[in-house]
């Protein structure tokens, strides 16, 4: 008779104590350690977690990448101010306003992201992983679990860590689909950060132009500061209502 193979991971004292404590209800008392796991994969290999886990990473590399452009944007908008608060001129003294006010929102805005990114984040946190659990799987679900780690590369995901993402899945009971209205704000996310990487770049052509001690038209300035102001006012409002859509089902 052959034997299934074991599958192993190590979890942190967190994810150990909530097994313990699921392992101490009455519906689970006729579970351990090795079939509250099987459980826990059969659910995750079932339910297509890969595919949310994997939606899910979309949205928070989206979110990277808008916040390092915004953190971008406030170093320019720094050394912008810098320059024109030399010149006495009043209708300067406006537009700096409205750069520092710019980013003052700016600054807000990518701890705004930050936040969004800490609630969706699916798994895995920098915890010391004393513990180890087993148990021993059907080799259908083995290969199953193998090939779509193959086919999903891009989440860096391996045995282990699947473990963990699959217990704390089954551990949540949660409702894990992403909802028309997420879907719809992460589209609206994603075509913002395209804003934000071209006003990225007109902000920091006109910094690097006063850098050079070139001369930049107000006009260029007051257009250019407008259309940032309405592009993070944007920003706001659609990560907002990710965060607040996405809260529902957290």
């Amino acid at each position: 008779m052959s034997i299934n193979p074991r599958i192993t991971a190590r979890l942190d004292d967190d994810l150990k104590s909530q097994i313990s404590k699921k392992l101490q209800l009455k519906k689970f008392s006729h579970y351990d350690e090795s079939k509250l796991l099987r459980a826990a994969i059969n659910n995750f290999v079932d339910q297509n977690l890969f595919n949310y886990i994997s939606n899910i990473d979309t949205i928070i590399k989206v979110s990277n990448e808008m916040i390092l452009d915004m953190n971008g944007l406030t170093a320019n908008i720094s050394q912008i101010t810098e320059h024109l608060e030399v010149a006495a001129d009043e209708n300067i003294d406006i537009i700096i306003d409205n750069f520092s006010y710019c980013k003052k929102s700016n600054i807000e805005y990518v701890q705004e992201l930050k936040r969004l990114i800490k609630l969706l984040r699916p798994f895995e946190k920098n915890k010391i992983k004393n513990h180890t659990i087993i148990a021993r799987v059907d080799q259908t679900i083995l290969l199953d679990v193998k090939r779509n780690i193959d086919i999903y590369k891009n989440l860096k995901l391996d045995k282990s860590k699947l473990i963990r993402a699959a217990l704390k899945y089954f551990l949540d009971k949660r409702y894990y689909i992403l909802s028309d209205n997420q879907i719809k704000y992460a589209r609206e996310l994603m075509k913002l950060n395209n804003d934000v990487a071209n006003i990225t770049n007109d902000v920091n052509r006109i910094a690097f132009e006063l850098n050079c001690n070139y001369e930049v038209e107000k006009v260029e300035m007051i257009k250019v500061v407008k259309e940032l102001n309405i592009v993070l006012h944007n920003v706001h409002q659609i990560v907002i209502k990710l965060y607040d859509e996405s809260k529902k089902f957290n």
